[in-house]
C-alpha cells in the first residue's frame, strides 16, 4: 500500500478511546489477565500458586501477621512494576522517531490494527493493570493494619479458616497474576527493540545500494 493511499484517519481513530475510565480498566483487566489460548498455563499457575499460598496462611496461628508481610511484598513489588513500565513507556514515546513511527503504523497487527497501536495501547493497559493492583494491595494492607492479630470472622475455627483461605486465594491469585504479565511486558518492549533495529538495518542496506549505484 503507498504512503498516499494510506488511511491516516482510521488509524487516528485507533488511539481514540471516548469510554469511561473505569470501562477502560475492566476492559483492561478482562482482555489481559483472563485465560485464553495465548496464556492460559500463567492464569493457572498464579491460580495454583495463590490457592496453595492461601491454604497456607489462612490455617496458621498467625494469619493476620503473615497476610500482612505478604501483602507488602506484594505492595513493593507492584509499585517498582509500575514504575518501570511506566518508565519504559516514556522513553519509547520519547525516542520513536518520526520515520520509525510511520513504518510501525504501516505494519497491521492480525490485519485488524497498527502494529503501533497495538504495542502502545498494551503498555496503557500494563499501567492500569498495575495501577489496579497497587489499589488492592495497599488497600488489603490498610485493612490488615487495622485487623487485631487475633482477630476470628467467626466462633466457627473450619469456617472461620475457609473463609480467611477464600478471601486470600481471591487476593494472591490475582497478585501473582499481575506480576507474571511482566513477562508479556517484556516480550513487548524487547520486539519494539528489536523491530527499530531491524528498521535501521534495513535503511543502511538502502544506503549503502544507493551509493553503490
Amino acid at each position: 500500500m503507498s504512503e498516499q493511499e494510506f488511511d491516516y484517519s482510521r488509524v487516528m481513530e485507533e488511539f481514540i478511546d471516548d469510554r469511561a475510565v473505569w470501562k477502560q480498566i475492566l476492559g483492561h483487566l478482562k482482555a489481559e489477565l483472563l485465560p485464553d489460548k495465548r496464556n492460559w498455563f500463567i492464569f493457572a499457575f498464579s491460580a495454583l500458586s495463590g490457592i496453595v499460598l492461601a491454604m497456607f496462611v489462612g490455617t496458621v496461628d498467625d494469619t493476620v501477621t503473615l497476610a500482612r508481610e505478604i501483602s507488602t511484598i506484594f505492595l513493593d513489588v507492584q509499585i517498582a512494576l509500575f514504575g518501570c513500565i511506566f518508565a519504559v513507556y516514556s522513553i519509547l514515546l520519547a525516542f520513536l522517531s518520526d520515520k520509525y513511527v510511520k513504518k510501525l503504523l504501516l505494519l497491521d497487527y492480525n490485519s485488524q490494527s497498527s502494529y503501533l497501536s497495538k504495542s502502545t495501547r498494551y503498555y496503557e493497559a500494563a499501567l492500569l493493570i498495575y495501577f489496579v493492583a497497587i489499589i488492592f494491595s495497599l488497600a488489603m494492607k490498610i485493612i490488615l493494619l487495622c485487623t487485631p492479630e487475633d482477630f476470628l470472622l467467626t466462633s466457627n475455627m473450619v469456617l472461620n479458616e475457609s473463609l480467611a483461605s477464600f478471601f486470600l486465594a481471591a487476593y494472591f491469585s490475582f497478585s501473582i497474576r499481575v506480576i507474571c504479565e511482566l513477562k508479556s511486558v517484556v516480550a513487548n518492549t524487547l520486539l519494539l527493540f528489536r523491530s527499530s533495529i531491524a528498521f535501521k538495518i534495513r535503511d543502511f542496506a538502502e544506503e549503502d545500494s544507493n551509493i553503490g549505484q
